[in-house]
C-alpha cells in the first residue's frame, strides 16, 4: 500500500487525470481533500509490482505536485485537520486517528559516562515483537552532557547538565528519519538547579537497577547461583534471594537511588551473609554468547560494577 499527499492548485480537476493515469497499472483504494490538497492511497496491480513502476509513478510528479509539508509518516495515521499543521508541531501521542497508536521502543545506555540515559526512542505502526516492528514512524535522539568534572564519584551519580532531544520524523517516500530539513525540531534543556538533576539522577538510576536485575538474573542461573528444576522454579528462586538481599541492604539502596552515593557498593563488596553473591560466573559456550562481559567475575563484583555505571 502506498499514499500520496499532493499540493495541487486545483484538486478536483487535477486528481481527475491522476486517476486516469493510476488506472492503467494500480488500485486507487481512498481519495480525501482537504483544502488544495488530496491524498491518493492506492497499491500496486500485479501486473506492475516492481519498483521500477513505483519510481515511474513518483518521477511523473512535479516538484510543484508533491507538498513536501507532508512528505511525513505520521501523516498517514492523523485527521484531516491536523494537514495543516507543520509535522513536528503534531501531538504525535494525542493527536493521531481513533484506532491509530505507535508502540515505542527504548534503547538505554548501558556503561560509561552516559550508563542508565535514555539514547534514543523509536515510534512503530503495526509492531509485533523485535522480529517484526512494522513502519518506523519517528525517531527521538537524546543526548546528554555530564559533570565529570570529579573522577572519583561513580558514573551513576554524576550529575546530567543538559540535555538535547532531537525529533526526526521518517520520511514517507525513503522511509529514514529525516537528517535536516523539517521533519527535525532540536530542543535544549538545561538542568539548572538540583531538583532537576536529582530528578534525572535518579530516572537514570531506575534504568540502572532494572538492567542488573535482568544481567544477574541470568548471570546466577548460569553461574548455579539460583536454581531450580524449570525456568518457572529458576525465576521464582532469582525473585526470592534478590529480594532479600534488597531487604538487607534497604536503608543503603535507597541511598544509592536517591544519590547514587553512600555505602551500598561496601556493603556488597564485604558482604557474608549470601554465599551466592560470590560464586564466579564461568567461560563456556553459553556465558560467552549471552554474557561474555561478566565472565571471570563474582556475582558481587559485577554487582557493584553495574551499580558505579563501570559494566554493561
Amino acid at each position: 500500500m502506498h499514499k500520496l499527499i499532493l499540493n495541487l492548485s486545483n484538486p478536483q480537476a487535477d486528481h481527475e487525470y491522476f486517476n486516469r493515469w493510476l488506472k492503467e497499472n494500480y488500485n486507487v483504494e481512498s481519495i480525501s481533500y482537504y483544502e488544495n490538497k488530496v491524498t491518493i492511497t492506492f497499491s500496486v496491480q500485479q501486473s506492475a509490482q516492481n519498483e521500477n513502476d513505483i519510481s515511474e509513478f513518483y518521477g511523473s510528479l512535479t516538484s510543484e505536485d508533491l507538498n513536501p509539508d507532508h512528505a511525513y509518516e505520521i501523516y498517514y495515521d492523523v485527521n484531516s485537520h491536523i494537514l495543516e499543521k507543520d509535522v513536528t508541531d503534531i501531538e504525535y501521542k494525542k493527536e493521531l486517528k481513533n484506532g491509530s497508536g505507535y508502540t515505542s521502543v527504548h534503547t538505554i545506555h548501558q556503561e560509561g559516562e552516559f550508563s542508565g540515559m535514555l539514547e534514543k526512542t523509536e515510534y512503530y505502526r503495526g509492531y509485533v515483537d523485535d522480529n517484526n516492528r512494522g513502519d518506523l514512524v519517528l525517531v527521538v535522539e537524546e543526548v546528554y552532557t555530564i559533570d565529570n568534572s570529579d573522577d572519583l564519584i561513580p558514573f551513576s551519580a554524576r550529575p546530567a547538565l543538559t540535555q538535547t532531544k532531537t525529533w526526526r520524523h521518517v520520511n514517507m517516500y525513503t522511509k529514514l528519519p529525516e537528517v535536516t530539513g523539517k521533519g527535525v525540531k532540536v530542543i535544549t534543556k538545561v538542568y539548572n538547579t538540583r531538583r532537576k538533576q536529582h530528578k534525572e539522577g535518579i530516572k537514570r538510576r531506575d534504568n540502572i537497577e532494572e538492567q542488573l536485575i535482568d544481567n544477574i538474573g541470568l548471570a546466577g542461573i548460569l553461574s548455579g547461583a539460583f536454581t531450580g528444576s524449570n525456568q518457572l522454579e529458576q525465576q521464582s528462586d532469582v525473585f526470592n534471594k534478590l529480594t532479600n538481599l534488597q531487604k538487607t541492604y534497604n536503608d543503603s539502596f535507597s541511598a544509592w537511588k536517591n544519590s547514587g552515593r553512600g555505602s551500598l557498593y561496601s556493603d556488597i563488596e564485604n558482604d557474608s551473609q549470601f554465599s551466592w553473591l560470590d560464586l564466579t560466573v564461568p567461560d563456556n559456550q553459553t556465558t560467552q554468547e549471552l554474557i561474555p562481559w561478566i565472565i571471570g567475575l563474582t556475582l558481587k563484583d559485577y554487582i557493584v560494577k553495574k551499580l558505579k555505571g563501570e559494566i554493561k
